[in-house]
């Protein structure tokens, strides 16, 4: 059997490599350079403040939250229920406060004796879904109570298990959607008025 001379085996295996896998661009197809996040990007990510909204057009409890310390961006308020009067409450530290109750972010914290309230007043006359979803955090249960201008439009038990509940309904602009959460008890609960994408019925159970 003949040896495989050195500059012949030199030549084999530079095929071979040209052959193989070939490492993935940055740039794309058509010219443009593609930007690609790695595992730290991803996990380093802050979410940034929402632009003002306006319009049919869903609104998140998050736009109202992230980075905002006054009440009303977005359309959405901070109140407290103390002895059946409800109340706004003051930005202090992190979150919006008052006799106890206080919102942080998607947090709801509620006592025996003041109940955390977040409310969104409706921009725009149109139909929208209703939609929350929402878990225990701390504490046993949470009796959470949907109102629009007062009258219960959904309540319902929340535990550790965690509720989701979408229905879906008119609101004229100038409608107030208040989302109540009743008990020693803190919750997380991010709802959204969908301006978007109304549906006929409801839907809700846990998730």
């Amino acid at each position: 059997m003949k040896k495989i001379g050195i500059p012949l085996l030199f030549v084999v295996l530079s095929t071979l490599i040209a052959c193989g896998p070939k490492q993935s661009s940055n740039i794309s197809s058509g010219g443009e350079e593609v930007v690609k996040l790695s595992y730290e990007d991803i996990y380093n990510y802050k979410p940034t403040k929402s632009e003002a909204l306006s319009g049919l057009v869903k609104y998140r409890a998050s736009d109202g939250y992230i980075s905002n310390d006054t009440q009303g961006y977005n359309h959405f308020y901070y109140r407290a229920i103390v002895n059946g009067e409800k109340l706004d409450m003051t930005y202090e530290g992190d979150s919006f406060v008052n006799s106890g109750a206080k919102l942080k972010d998607k947090l709801m914290v509620s006592t025996d004796t003041s109940t955390a309230v977040r409310e969104f007043i409706s921009p725009v006359t149109g139909n929208a879904n209703i939609n929350t979803s929402a878990f225990v955090k701390e504490g046993e249960t949470s009796n959470i109570v949907i109102k629009i201008n007062g009258d219960i439009f959904y309540q319902g038990l929340v535990t550790k298990d965690g509720y989701y509940f979408s229905k879906a309904t008119k609101l004229n602009e100038g409608d107030v959607v208040s989302f109540e959460s009743y008990g020693d008890v803190s919750i997380e609960c991010n709802p959204e008025i969908d301006f978007t994408n109304s549906i006929e019925g409801n839907l809700h159970g846990y998730i």
